[in-house]
């Protein structure tokens, strides 16, 4: 960033612990898990293109045949990295398809910049207000939270956020000054 560029973030103190960053109008709220700052209409959790990640982990009795759940699975197809899959529940699920575990590394960087970008689009067209969001590659990935934070920093200013009106950028207290720096300009990821 050249000396006459500004960063779109502004770097303000939040009650507590709690550190805000501003996006325009959009707050993001930068607080560990175990600190949530408020309740959010949505979490946005790492995937990948067979959604095994996020697949619970349960032995029990197929209720069909064997064979038929094989056929059913013979016409599975992946999902494209940079989508976005839906879980209703409470808080929903927004499943950000960034891995793709055939491949080395799992995520890169142009899929997450894609997926950041339909999560935001996604939230939009739901009327969601707040969004919990991770440091994405970071979580399951070989992205640092560093590059995981300069991405985000770049996606999220181009994006239009619909009626969004807070998110809480998930971030472990041992990353946060680095990824504050990231964010506002003062640091380049690594």
């Amino acid at each position: 960033m050249s000396d006459t560029e500004h960063s779109p973030w502004l770097r303000i103190l939040g009650p507590g612990r709690e550190i805000i960053l501003r996006c325009g109008h959009l707050p993001v709220v930068v607080a560990p898990a175990t600190r949530p700052p408020f309740p959010v209409a949505a979490q946005i959790v790492e995937e990948d293109t067979w959604q095994v990640l996020s697949a619970a982990v349960v032995v029990r009795e197929p209720p069909e045949h064997p064979l038929r759940l094989l056929a059913e699975l013979g016409g599975a197809h992946p999902l494209p990295p940079g989508s976005v899959v839906v879980r209703e529940g409470e808080p929903m699920q927004l499943l950000a398809v960034i891995h793709d575990l055939d491949q080395v590394p799992s995520c890169r960087p142009a899929w997450l910049a894609q997926a950041l970008n339909e999560v935001l689009r996604e939230g939009a067209r739901r009327g969601l207000t707040s969004l919990a969001l991770p440091l994405l590659g970071s979580v399951h990935g070989v992205l640092s939270p560093l590059q995981s934070a300069a991405i985000l920093g770049a996606v999220l200013p181009a994006t239009a956020h619909g009626g969004l009106r807070r998110i809480w950028l998930v971030v472990p207290d041992g990353e946060r000054e680095a990824v504050l720096e990231v964010l506002t300009g003062k640091a380049s990821s690594e």
